[in-house]
C-alpha cells in the first residue's frame, strides 16, 4: 500500500516533518500545503501547494485532489481554525486536534479552567478578564509575583511577566487596557519561579509516548534577555531528561499531559489525536504547568525528530487509529542542539526580502528552514496580496480578474476541459500556482465528460472515461440545466446528484407532504408543515417564520429532535444565506433557489432548487441541504429505501 501524506504547514517545524516522514521504510508519496515557498519543503514532496492554510476549504480540496490518505497538521492555527474538523469528515484521518479540543492552545481561559475542573495539578492561581473590572485588586493579591496573557494565538509573544516586562502595577494596567482596546480577553495569573522545559507526547486520546524533554530559550537576545519569540534555540540532553531535571519532574510531567488527555476527552466525549505539547516549569514546589500547545513545538520538533529512530509514519497511523500502545517509540541516545538565524530587527521590525546563501554550509541535513521562500517565486503571493486588498478596501473580488480571479482559471467547455487534462498549457499560459490561484472545473450545459469525470476525482470517485454512468450524469445535468438549474455554485447538489445516479446514494429525508399558510388578520402570519417518513414512521413538523421559506425552515429546524435518528447529525447546521433569481418574466416564471448551509466544520456548502413555484424551489434546496450534511457525516440510510 502507498501512503499519501498531506502535512499543512511551511516552516521548520514543518520540514522536520517531512524529514522524518521520509525515513520511513513504507512506500509514501507526500504532498504539502503552504503559506510560503519553502525550499526544505519543495525539494522533498511529491507535489506542493501554495494558499490559505488557515481555510479549510481550500485543505480539502487539495487534500481531495491528491487523495490523501492521512493528514497532519503543523501549526496552530489551522487546528484553531477547524482545518482538522474538515479533514475528519471527508475521512481523512488527521494528527492534530479538532478545532475544540485545540482550545488547550488556543484559550488559556480553557486551559486554566480545565486544569481547575478535573484537580489536575501543577496550575496557578489566576483570574480571566474581559473588563478592568477587578485587574488591580487582583494585581495587589499577587504583589510582584503576576504574569499576563492574552487568551488567544499570538505566536508566543502576547505574554508579558512582572519584572521583566513589566516592572510596576502602573505598566501592568496599560498593557491589560491595550488589550482590552483591541477587543481580547486576558488571563492574569501567579508568576512560577524556575527552570522551564518542554514535554511533548504522541497522542491518541487513550495513550500517550512521550518525547525527550527540550528547555527552549525565547528571548531574542544574549543572556534570555529582550522580549519573547516563537523560539530563538533549544537543546535536549542524550538521556532524554535536562541537567536540572530529577526523574520525579519528568515523572510528574507526564502524570499532568496524561491527566490533561483524559480530561479533554471526557469533556469533549472526543480523543485528542496528535501532539500534546506541555510547557512546564521545575519549581522549588515541584513541576507546574505554563501552558499547553496542541502541535509540535518550533523549534522542538527539530530536536525530537532528528533522533526518532521509529517509523514516524507507523507513529502517525496509530495515533489516528487510537493504537498507539502497539507502537514502539523509540528515540536515539544523543543530545540535540538548535539555533535560530533570524534577520536584523527581529521580532518586532525585522529586514524583510533579504536573500539568504547557504552556499558556505557543507551539511545540510541539520539545516532546516523557516519563513524562507525561493526568491523567483514571489508571484505565488499575487492572488493572496490581491484578496487582502480587497478585504482592506472592503470590496467584493472580482471573479474576472485576470490572474487572481475566481473564474481566472475555471474551463466550463468540455473540448477546454479535456485538453487542459492532458496538457495545461493549450489553455493555461501559466500555471495558477504560479500566481497563487486553482484550477476550476465547472459542470454546466456546456461541460463534457472530462468535466464529469475530473468532478468527481474530486469527490474521491475514480471512474472509467468509458463507463456508461458519465454519460447518463452529463445528461442529466443537460436536462435539467435546459430546465433552469445550474451547477456552477451549488457543488452540493452536483455531488449529490451524481452519487444517486452512481446508485451510492442512499435514502435519507423521504418527505411525505408539506403545506405552507399565509394569513392575514391584524398582523401577517405564516405556518408550515412538513411530514416525513423515517424508518416507516410518519414525523410530523410544525413551524412558523416571517415568510414560507421562513417558516418551513423553521418547521424541520424545531422539530429536529423528533426526528431522531438523525438529530446528532442536524445539531451543528446552520444556514447562512438564501438567494432568489427570476429566471424569465411573467407570473409564471421559473424560480431558481441557491441556500448556503454550514456546520461546525466551518465549511459550506451551496444547493439548489428550480420551480415555477418559488415555495417549491426553496424546499428542493433546502432539503438538498439537509440530504448532504446527511451524506458528508456517513449518516445511515433511511429504513424506506428500496
Amino acid at each position: 500500500m502507498k501512503h499519501k501524506i498531506l502535512v499543512v504547514g511551511s516552516g521548520a517545524r514543518e520540514h522536520a516533518i517531512i524529514r522524518a516522514l521520509n525515513r520511513s521504510v513504507h512506500k509514501k508519496e507526500i504532498y504539502c500545503i503552504a503559506s510560503n515557498m519553502n525550499p526544505g519543503i519543495v525539494n522533498s514532496c511529491e507535489n506542493f501547494t501554495m494558499g490559505d492554510i488557515n481555510d479549510p476549504t481550500f485543505v480539502t480540496n487539495y487534500a481531495r485532489q491528491v487523495s490523501a490518505t492521512i493528514a497532519i497538521i503543523g501549526p496552530e492555527n489551522p487546528l484553531a481554525a477547524g482545518v482538522a474538523d474538515v479533514l475528519w469528515s471527508i475521512g481523512i484521518k488527521t494528527v492534530g486536534p479538532t478545532r475544540d479540543l485545540a482550545q488547550i492552545e488556543s484559550s488559556k481561559a480553557f486551559t486554566r479552567n480545565l486544569l481547575k475542573e478535573y484537580h489536575i495539578p501543577g496550575g496557578p492561581e489566576y483570574k480571566t478578564f474581559s473588563s478592568m473590572r477587578g485587574v488591580e485588586a487582583f494585581l495587589n493579591t499577587l504583589e510582584d509575583n503576576y504574569v499576563v496573557k492574552y487568551d488567544g494565538l499570538m505566536g508566543g509573544k502576547g505574554v508579558k511577566v512582572a519584572g521583566e516586562h513589566l516592572h510596576s502595577h502602573t505598566e501592568a494596567l496599560a498593557y491589560c487596557k491595550e488589550l482590552l482596546d483591541s477587543d481580547a480577553q486576558f488571563v492574569i495569573e501567579e508568576k512560577f519561579i524556575g527552570e522551564e522545559f518542554s514535554l511533548m507526547s504522541f497522542c491518541d486520546g487513550d495513550n500517550l509516548k512521550h518525547m525527550p524533554a527540550v528547555q527552549d530559550h525565547k528571548r531574542a537576545y544574549e543572556g534570555d534577555t529582550g522580549p519573547n519569540t516563537g523560539g530563538m534555540g533549544t537543546y535536549s540532553d542524550s538521556n532524554h531528561s535536562l541537567p536540572f531535571l530529577t526523574k520525579q519532574d519528568i515523572d510528574d510531567a507526564k502524570t499532568i499531559n496524561q491527566a490533561t488527555a483524559k480530561a479533554i476527552k471526557n469533556k469533549f466525549d472526543l480523543s485528542y489525536r496528535g501532539i500534546l505539547y506541555g510547557g512546564f516549569m521545575a519549581t522549588a514546589n515541584g513541576v507546574k504547568l505554563i501552558e499547553y500547545n496542541a502541535r509540535f513545538g518550533d523549534p522542538e520538533a527539530m530536536n525530537v525528530l532528528s533522533i526518532l529512530e521509529s517509523d514516524f509514519v507507523d507513529i502517525c497511523y496509530a495515533i489516528v487509529n487510537g493504537n498507539l500502545n502497539d507502537v514502539p517509540v523509540k528515540f536515539s541516545t544523543k543530545a540535540t542542539v538548535c539555533k535560530y538565524a533570524v534577520p536584523n530587527g527581529y521580532p518586532d521590525n525585522p529586514v524583510k526580502g533579504q536573500e539568504i546563501d547557504v552556499s558556505k554550509i557543507s551539511n545540510h541535513n541539520g539545516l532546516y528552514y523557516a519563513s524562507v521562500n525561493i526568491q523567483k517565486e514571489k508571484l505565488t503571493s499575487l492572488t493572496e496580496c490581491s484578496r487582502f486588498l480587497d478585504e482592506v478596501l472592503n470590496k467584493k473580488p472580482n471573479k474576472s480578474m485576470a490572474y487572481v480571479g475566481g473564474s481566472a482559471f475555471s474551463h466550463k467547455g468540455g473540448l477546454h476541459v479535456s485538453a487542459v487534462k492532458k496538457d495545461p498549457k493549450t489553455y493555461e499560459h501559466i500555471d495558477p500556482k504560479e500566481v497563487g490561484n486553482h484550477r476550476n472545473i465547472i459542470v454546466s450545459n456546456q461541460a463534457g465528460r472530462s468535466n464529469i469525470i475530473s468532478r468527481l476525482e474530486n469527490y474521491g470517485i475514480k471512474i472509467d472515461s468509458k463507463d456508461t454512468k458519465v454519460q447518463k450524469i452529463l445528461n442529466e445535468v443537460k436536462e435539467r440545466e435546459f430546465t433552469g438549474y445550474s451547477y456552477d455554485g451549488a457543488d452540493a447538489s452536483f455531488e449529490l446528484l451524481a452519487n444517486k445516479l452512481l446508485g451510492k446514494l442512499p435514502e435519507y429525508l423521504k418527505v411525505k407532504n408539506y403545506n405552507v399558510n399565509v394569513k392575514k388578520d391584524n398582523e401577517l402570519k405564516t405556518t408550515a408543515e412538513v411530514t416525513f417518513i423515517i424508518d416507516g414512521k410518519e414525523i410530523h413538523c410544525q413551524g412558523e417564520g416571517n415568510g414560507p421559506v421562513n417558516a418551513l425552515d423553521n418547521a424541520i429546524r424545531s422539530n429536529f429532535k423528533k426526528v431522531e435518528k438523525y438529530y446528532n447529525f442536524f445539531s451543528d447546521l446552520k444556514l447562512l444565506d438564501y438567494k432568489v433569481r427570476i429566471l424569465n418574466t411573467g407570473t409564471e416564471a421559473t424560480t431558481r433557489v441557491l441556500i448556503e448551509s454550514t456546520d461546525k466544520s466551518g465549511v459550506s456548502w451551496f444547493t439548489v432548487g428550480v420551480s415555477p413555484n418559488i415555495i417549491e424551489a426553496s424546499f428542493k434546496a433546502l432539503i438538498d441541504s439537509l440530504d448532504y450534511k446527511l451524506f458528508k457525516e456517513k449518516a445511515p440510510a433511511n429504513f424506506n429505501e428500496k
